[in-house]
This record gives C-alpha cells, sequence and structure tokens, in this order.
C-alpha cells in the first residue's frame, strides 16, 4: 500500500479508536486536513480522490473504503506527488504519539486495516514505517 494511501487510512483508523493525547489528536487532525486540503487543492475539490477520502471518514473500518482510497490515490498519482507524499509522511511520523494502551494499528494488508485490543506496537506495511513500544 502506497504510503499516502496508509496516512489516509491510519489518521482516520487511530483518530476512530481514541486513546489520544490532545496534543496527539489536534497534531495528527491537523496533519490529516493538511493532506485531504492538498488533494481537494491538487485534484478538484470534487474529485473521485477526495470523494473516496469522505466516504472512507464515515466508515475508516471499511476494507471496501479504505481499497477505494487507495484506487483513487492511484489513479490520480498522488502517491508520486513529492508535496503529497511529504504531508502523508509527516502524518505517519505523528502516529508513534499515540498514547501508551491506546487502540492502533496493527497492520495494513492488501487494502485492509485491522486493529484489535490495546497495543503499543504497530506496523505499517508499504512505507516501512515500524516502531514498537
Amino acid at each position: 500500500m502506497d504510503p499516502v494511501t496508509t496516512a489516509i487510512i491510519a489518521a482516520l483508523t487511530v483518530g476512530a479508536t481514541g486513546g489520544l493525547t490532545d496534543t496527539a489528536k489536534t497534531a495528527m487532525s491537523d496533519a490529516y486536513q493538511g493532506v485531504k486540503a492538498l488533494l481537494a487543492k491538487k485534484f478538484g475539490a470534487k474529485s473521485a480522490v477526495v470523494e473516496a477520502v469522505t466516504h472512507l471518514e464515515a466508515k475508516p473500518d471499511s476494507p471496501a473504503r479504505q481499497q477505494g482510497v487507495q484506487e483513487e490515490v492511484v489513479a490520480t498519482h498522488a502517491e508520486q506527488d513529492n508535496e503529497v507524499l511529504a504531508l502523508a509522511r509527516h502524518l505517519l511520523s505523528l502516529l508513534p504519539q499515540a498514547a501508551p494502551g491506546a487502540q492502533i494499528i496493527q497492520h495494513v494488508d492488501h487494502g485492509a486495516v485491522s486493529y484489535s485490543g490495546t497495543a503499543t506496537t504497530y506496523n505499517i506495511e508499504g512505507d516501512q514505517h515500524n516502531t514498537h513500544g
């Protein structure tokens, strides 16, 4: 999975599970909104990629909706845009700030994010951003 899709899914999934400090929540939300705003600026507010992200926001754990985001990111070549990649990587860098014991992403595989229980370890495949707590 490309880093842009991974960042979007991770932000929505981690944000939905709670357990973040207020500072981490604000930083992640700001970075996520920055990625979404840049996608809208580059591809249009009504573009398929922005619509797919908006659709995912309503149900972030849906593998079909996650796959839809991935397909649109690839279709627009957003994963190859240096500006979008920089913001996505920044968003991914904020994930270790999640509070210990928070429910966080455990695995991203074939377009679907899965998580369970509480954890202090997460692995995001695709950009090789791994942190162990």
